[in-house]
């Protein structure tokens, strides 16, 4: 999971850090501060010397304000860093381990709930059996939750079925990667991911049946029997009726 999450063309809240010396803040007093950020997927650098404004310069609290540039980013994960340079020149980066994750979440007119009591609503009912469950990685929209509900008569357990399977169609529609920027690396596994839904979707189903098994009809209109018995029967084989062979006289 991302350290810093933001949704694709905002600005707010700013990237707030704070540069640290074995545990304690540093003090930037005298120092420029830049912000550097790449894509992950891409190998390329996106945000290049960004000026940050020193916020607390005694004890090296930093941040870094989201340009109308920044905010056309795709979404996907970054990683980043801030970098103080003083006079000599020296130079301090932070963190000193590692780097910031960032991702940017797509931009849509969805809406993602979860009240955390699956009871409250059959939609938190199903986000919950989906797994979906956490906010800040959202797998499926309440419209679509509410799509599937429709058109299984409101079984949540049906409708998280294919929920799982349309989620696993998005991440089988990705590639992996794994990429290492400095100390950091960073991989995705969307395989395993539509595997994970795929088989909660399968595990579903069988719940639903042993929930409500399904039971045998008898159609009266479909099998017509006649409680007339008569000589030719035999003629009606094939209708359901039932066959009585005619009665014969034997000779003594």
């Amino acid at each position: 999971m991302a350290e810093v999450t933001i949704k694709k063309g905002d600005r707010l809240p700013k990237l707030s850090r704070q540069f640290l010396t074995d545990g304690v803040g540093t003090d930037l007093t005298g120092a420029t501060v830049t912000f550097n950020m790449w894509n992950v997927a891409t190998d390329t650098q996106v945000i290049t010397d960004g000026t940050c404004t020193v916020v607390t310069a005694a004890t090296g609290e930093v941040e870094y304000p989201w340009s109308a540039t920044d905010a056309t980013l795709n979404d996907g994960f970054y990683v980043a860093s801030f970098t103080a340079t003083f006079s000599g020149p020296r130079r301090l980066t932070a963190p000193n381990i590692g780097m910031i994750t960032v991702q940017i979440v797509a931009q849509t007119a969805s809406q993602w709930s979860y009240s955390g009591n699956p009871s409250a609503r059959t939609l938190d009912k199903v986000r919950f059996l989906c797994g979906d469950t956490d906010s800040t990685n959202q797998q499926i929209a309440d419209e679509e939750i509410s799509f599937l509900l429709t058109e299984w008569n409101n079984d949540a357990y049906t409708s998280a079925a294919f929920a799982c399977e349309a989620i696993a169609g998005k991440y089988s529609s990705k590639s992996d990667y794994s990429r290492s920027v400095g100390d950091l690396s960073i991989s995705t596994q969307y395989g395993a991911s539509a595997k994970t839904f795929l088989d909660r979707a399968s595990r579903l189903r069988l719940t639903a049946m042993r929930a409500a098994p399904p039971s045998p009809n008898w159609d009266a209109n479909g099998y017509p029997v006649s409680s007339e018995f008569s000589i030719g029967m035999g003629r009606n084989v094939g209708t359901g009726m039932m066959y009585i062979p005619p009665i014969q006289d034997f000779p003594e």
